[in-house]
């Protein structure tokens, strides 16, 4: 035998104190201090399986000097075979040879009986170094805890089969697939012992919703309600004999079990197949012929007729509300706009400067044919350097703008202007006395302008049109504008 071996719990220390003093005990080298019996031995292990923390106590059962010691095989050796002596002349028992062969016996069935012990002791350690292995594992054995969050259960199982899994709930809804892992509680990339146990929580899967039942609901409706439920409504018409415009079906199907936020697609009828039609054009067409052939069995539209300003011939469809070509069935309202015949009014402001130095309250008016059609009043325009007016008119128009000192009453034109109205812009201007405000505030008794004549010297007004544009002018010393 070689030097004294480990004890196991110098292997394996969670290896109870008692198991160990068996296991001990029963490899001493020395026989007396072994177990006697081996059913010594199995009653001490017995004990062991009633009560694991047992102690022994056998605090003798280390080597004393650790040396090494060898034992001869055991083996039977027959009878030594007596010599045949020559037959003395006197016959007479030899006792010493009788004892002699007495003992050599005896020493025999002492050494078989030694062996058998051995071979039962042995057994038994062997049994118990199982039991240790059984209960205890490998002692150096261990793993790295792999990360399987997100693996299919069933397959962690398969893929490691030295982690003892343990789950602590199936039923609870996450946003995991139905059997993924979703908890563990041993640390991944840590090391564990084989075979030990890890806690997890398995998915039951995604909370499912249930699809509500819209059909035949207005569509709109349907819309409104599957959004106020979370959901992505998507509309798509089919041709279907429910009424235009109301829920055919939906997909997913009504009352099915879906993710929450689905896309859920909404079937609207467009009525019956052979009452939809085209809606065809009629712009450029004369009012009372579109609206006979849309009020026809063919289409059967509901038409309204409303008539704007335009410069199109008067009568002339210049709009429809259904476009060309868009699907549309019987009894669908429609709009035609109709031109007037008169181009829209537009509206152009017109800039008169005030000469430098120039007081007194003025009326400004502005005339189209005769009649006034904008009239701004002043009463001191020394505080100011210009006034505007506006004027609205279709087509082309001669305005004519006119000053009233408010004070005398008396008049004068200021200029004449050739307008567009339809494109807001001013085709010719004529300007008047520049120096008519100092002619009206001059006395009474004379008067410069003689009734307004023309002498086309300075250019005192100018104009903006709707569109923003306003012409650029020049002023002299006296603020006066020059050409």
């Amino acid at each position: 035998m070689q030097n004294s071996a480990k004890t196991p719990r110098e292997i394996n220390d969670t290896i109870p104190e008692g198991l160990e003093e068996i296991v001990v005990r029963a490899m001493q080298k020395e026989a007396v201090k072994r177990y006697h019996s081996a059913s010594e031995m199995i009653k001490d292990i017995e004990e062991f399986k009633k009560n694991p923390s047992i102690v022994f106590e056998y605090k003798y059962l280390s080597a004393n000097d650790g040396s090494t010691r060898y034992f001869d095989r055991v083996q039977k050796t027959p009878p030594a075979q007596k010599k045949k002596r020559p037959k003395p002349v006197v016959e007479e028992y030899d006792n010493d040879d009788e004892e002699e062969e007495g003992t050599s016996k005896g020493k025999a069935f002492v050494l078989t009986l030694t062996a058998i012990t051995a071979a039962v002791v042995i057994a038994v350690v062997f049994f118990v170094v199982a039991l240790l292995f059984e209960k205890f594992g490998t002692p150096t054995a261990e793993f790295t805890m792999p990360n399987i969050i997100g693996m299919d259960y069933y397959e962690a199982k398969a893929q490691y089969p030295n982690i003892t899994f343990n789950i602590l709930s199936s039923n609870e809804y996450t946003s995991y697939p139905k059997n993924q892992i979703f908890y563990q509680d041993l640390e991944p990339n840590h090391s564990y012992k084989i075979n030990a146990e890890c806690n997890v929580k398995v998915s039951a899967g995604v909370k499912m919703v249930s699809v509500p039942d819209v059909y035949g609901f207005e569509y709109q409706v349907a819309q409104n309600q599957l959004k106020n439920e979370g959901f992505n409504p998507v509309i798509k018409k089919i041709t279907d004999d429910l009424p235009l415009n109301y829920v055919v079906k939906t997909y997913p199907e009504k009352n099915e079990l879906v993710a929450p936020g689905s896309t859920v697609t909404i079937f609207v009828s467009m009525g019956p197949d052979e009452k939809n039609f085209f809606m065809p054009n009629v712009v450029t067409m004369k009012s009372d012929e579109a609206k006979r052939l849309l009020e026809s069995s063919e289409y059967g539209l509901i038409v309204t007729i409303e008539e704007v300003d335009s410069a199109e011939e008067a009568g002339t469809v210049i709009e429809q509300s259904i476009p060309e070509r868009e699907i549309t069935n019987p009894k669908t309202p429609v709009t035609l706009k109709v031109s007037s015949g008169e181009a829209p009014a537009t509206t152009v402001d017109f800039i008169f400067v005030i000469p430098y130095g120039s007081s007194g309250a003025f009326t400004f008016r502005m005339y189209i044919d005769g009649q006034v059609v904008d009239e701004t009043i002043k009463d001191n325009i020394s505080y100011i350097n210009d006034v505007t007016t506006s004027v609205t008119a279709r087509g082309v128009k001669t305005v004519i703008a006119e000053v009233e000192y408010n004070k005398t009453g008396e008049k004068a034109k200021l200029a004449a202007y050739s307008v567009d109205f339809v494109n807001g812009v001013i085709l010719e201007r004529t300007y008047y006395d520049d120096e008519v405000f100092d002619d009206l505030t001059d006395s009474c008794s004379s008067n410069n302008n003689n009734g307004g004549s023309p002498i086309y010297s300075y250019n005192t007004t100018t104009a903006i049109t709707t569109n923003g544009y306003k012409p650029e002018y020049i002023t002299d010393s006296d603020g006066r504008i020059v050409e």
